[in-house]
Formats: C-alpha cells, sequence, structure tokens
C-alpha cells in the first residue's frame, strides 16, 4: 500500500543537477564519455545517439520529463530531425535493445563510482539497499497499474509498484535495477498482458520479496552485505536465503524475533541457569529492564531526535551458544516497545571497539533512508514516474536510463565529497 516516508533525513539532499551541466561542453563531453561503456549494449549508432539524447534531456529539461520536453532540451543534437519526439519514442518504447546488461554495466559502474568512498566509510560498506517505489497513474492503461487498498480495505488511486535494488554507502545511493510487481488482477488477465508486451515468465503476481531476491541473487557477490528492511514475519526465510548464498546481512525483524544468548548480560543470573546455556529470548527481553544502562543515543529520524540503542551478541541457530550475529535494538524511552529492531550477520571488518561498532551498525541499518533519498531525487528531477508509454518494455528502458542518468550525477558529485 502506498504512503508517505516513514522517516525525514536530517540533512539536505546531497543530490543536484548543476546549471553548469546544461551547456554542451558542460553534459555533453561528459555524458559521452560516462557512456562509450553502454553504446555497445544497445546496437546500432542512431541508437547509441539516441541514449545519449535521452539521458541528456532527463538532465536538462524541465520536470515533468514529457517526451516533448525531453526532445525540445536535445533539438541542437539532431537538426535535421524533424519527428524527434517519434524516434525517441520508438527507442524507449519499441526499440529491441536488452535492459539487463545495461543494468549488470551499471551495477559495475555503483561499484567504481562509490568503492574509493566506501573505504572511507568503513569496510562494511557499500551495502545493497532493496527498497519499494509507488508511482501514482491517473489512467488505467499503464503496465502494471492497479488500485491498492488502504488500511481500512478502501481502495486508493491508481499505482504502479516496483521494486528496486540500490548500492549505498552513507550518504549516497545509486539504484542499479528495478523490476515492476504485477498484481493478481494482471496476472489472470492474459490479454491485457499480451497489450502490454509482457514476456510469458513475467506473468506470474510473486511477493515484492520474492522479486528483491532476485534482483539481488542477480547482482551481489559473496561476501557483500545487504540491507532488508521489509522482511516482517518472513524475516528467517530471507535470513536462510541469505545465508546459502553466502552473503552478509543487515534484516529488520519484529520486536518478538527469537534469538539464542547465552544468558543476561547485566544483573544477576539465576543459579540454575549457566553462562554457557543457550536460551531462547525475544529481542525485546535482550534489553530488559535496565534500559538506562550501556546504550547510544543516535541522532536519526523526524526532527533529528536523539534515539536510544542497544546492540547484544545473539545467534538464531536453535540450540547453539554461537552468537554470529548482532542484535540492534532503537527503544525510546517514552515507548513501551522497540521502535526497531535488526539482526546483523558478524563481520570480520565491523571495529571492535563499542561506539564504533554502535555507529557503524547505524550506518549500514539506516541505509535504507540513503536509498529513499536517492529515489525521491530520481522521482522529482529525473522523472522515473514520468514515463507515459504503456508498455512493459518501454517502462523498464525509461528506467535503465533514468539509473544512468543518476548514476552519472552521483559520478560528477562524489570527487568533490570526497575531498570533504
Amino acid at each position: 500500500m502506498p504512503k508517505a516516508a516513514e522517516t525525514t533525513l536530517s540533512n539536505a539532499s546531497p543530490y543536484r543537477l548543476p546549471k553548469e551541466w546544461t551547456n554542451e561542453a558542460g553534459i555533453g563531453t561528459g555524458l559521452d564519455r560516462f557512456l562509450q561503456p553502454y553504446y555497445c549494449l544497445v546496437g546500432r549508432d542512431e541508437r547509441c545517439r539516441l541514449l545519449l539524447g535521452y539521458i541528456r534531456g532527463l538532465l536538462e529539461a524541465a520536470p515533468p520529463k514529457r517526451l516533448s520536453k525531453i526532445a525540445g532540451a536535445v533539438a541542437d543534437m539532431f537538426p535535421d530531425r524533424r519527428d524527434l519526439i517519434q524516434c525517441l519514442q520508438q527507442f524507449v518504447g519499441q526499440s529491441p535493445w536488452d535492459d539487463a546488461p545495461v543494468r549488470r554495466r551499471l551495477a559495475e559502474d555503483a561499484r567504481r563510482i562509490l568503492g574509493p568512498n566506501a573505504r572511507r566509510a568503513g569496510d562494511v560498506f557499500p551495502a545493497w539497499v532493496v527498497q519499494s517505489m509507488w508511482i501514482a497513474k491517473t489512467g488505467n492503461s499503464s503496465v502494471g497499474v492497479f488500485r491498492p487498498l488502504d488500511r481500512a480495505g478502501r481502495p486508493t488511486e491508481n499505482h504502479q509498484h516496483a521494486v528496486t535494488l540500490h548500492l549505498a554507502i552513507p550518504g549516497f545511493s545509486i539504484m542499479v535495477d528495478a523490476d515492476l510487481a504485477l498484481p493478481e488482477e494482471w496476472s489472470q488477465d492474459s490479454r491485457r498482458c499480451e497489450q502490454c508486451g509482457i514476456p510469458p515468465d513475467r506473468r506470474e503476481s510473486p511477493t515484492s520479496l520474492q522479486i528483491a531476491m532476485r534482483l539481488l541473487f542477480r547482482h551481489a557477490r559473496r561476501g557483500e552485505t545487504v540491507i532488508i528492511t521489509t522482511a516482517g514475519h518472513r524475516a528467517i526465510s530471507v535470513i536462510s536465503k541469505l545465508r546459502r548464498k553466502a552473503l552478509h546481512y543487515c534484516v529488520k525483524v519484529r520486536n518478538d524475533f527469537p534469538v539464542w544468548t547465552p544468558g543476561p548480560r547485566y544483573g544477576r543470573k539465576p543459579s540454575h541457569i549457566s553462562r554457557k546455556t543457550p536460551r531462547e529470548r525475544h529481542l525485546m527481553d535482550l534489553v530488559g529492564g535496565r534500559r538506562s544502562r550501556r546504550f547510544h543515543r543516535l541522532r536519526y529520524g523526524p526532527g533529528n531526535e536523539e534515539v536510544p540503542c542497544w546492540h547484544y551478541p545473539a545467534g538464531i541457530d536453535r540450540g547453539s551458544s554461537r552468537k554470529n550475529h548482532w542484535a540492534l535494538i532503537e527503544w525510546p524511552f517514552e515507548q513501551r516497545e522497540p521502535s526497531a529492531c535488526y539482526l546483523v550477520k558478524r563481520k570480520r571488518n565491523v571495529p571492535k571497539q563499542y561506539l564504533k561498532r554502535m555507529k557503524t551498525l547505524l550506518d549500514l541499518a539506516h541505509l535504507g533512508e540513503t536509498a529513499a533519498e536517492a529515489a525521491r531525487f530520481m522521482k522529482e528531477s529525473l522523472g522515473s514516474g514520468d514515463y507515459m508509454g504503456r508498455g512493459w518494455r518501454g517502462w523498464h528502458h525509461h528506467m535503465t536510463m533514468v539509473m544512468v542518468a543518476h548514476a552519472f550525477c552521483v559520478e560528477q558529485q562524489m570527487p568533490a565529497s570526497a575531498g570533504e
């Protein structure tokens, strides 16, 4: 169900479109150099020109990013084309170039762009972040559009639901993949799917987590870190899949998620409980009644308020005393229950000093806010939700070029931010 962002970033958005990019020397040369590895992935020379023109139009045209505005912004690149709008429409909606190799190349560029700054932020970064994106629509013909229900069970406005994958470090994030989540009403209507050009193998209606796993396993490498904040009651299944792929993870779980610990960390223990005897406990019970001891105040969330946080070693293997996870708990003093609980798989390069380790874990858990800020910038400034076509291929082509344009913006800003 679409809803407003639950958190507000304390700092201003790090993404911007510099005014000096609007001239040919400023954006044309730099963008052409950035797109050199992508030209061979789209095919003919004419497609390469249209790729450069469309992405440049996304960067220069005023929102909303309609085809007429994009064509007007890049008309100087095509002085001999009077049907430029039609050419761009055909290139985005009907051209047979495959977006999968482009997104794989984009993931490699994201590692290259964020890598040097990730080493400054800590060895656990960059990390993969899974997000949901809702795109408001006015009509009923766009691919995957439906009317989700609110909490009271009443239908809302028309929306498209997409699952996105970001590579993020503290402060910056690059979206590298996205896929539409088809509702059941679409998967059961084969005629509607054929009209929008949905491939036969993509006409099922998987859950958001299933799409997220498919995107993750397409790009994440062994030993990299994954952030998932939408697991809910399926956290155990998600964690088991990530462990089989040898991925490190930070998963937001429910307050009553069961963990195994060797006993309470503070206070006097009952005599019949050994310190080495594993016991099953809920995450929120790890803090217990002594919430004022050994906490760290974190400035996150709406209003940049200080939130007391704890972290404890814990295990999730039943009956095992192996503490292979960190349990991270955010619990404001005025609330009766924790506001957020996370399970973070232990990694050797996490700092050993308590406060440094806490800061690293908190930065890792809140990378979702960084990815959400990038998604808002792409929607407001690059037109990720402005595609007016009705086809499956056109939506994925448009989103691919929006992601490439955003990666170019981040690359232009990273050298300056790295030196600060």
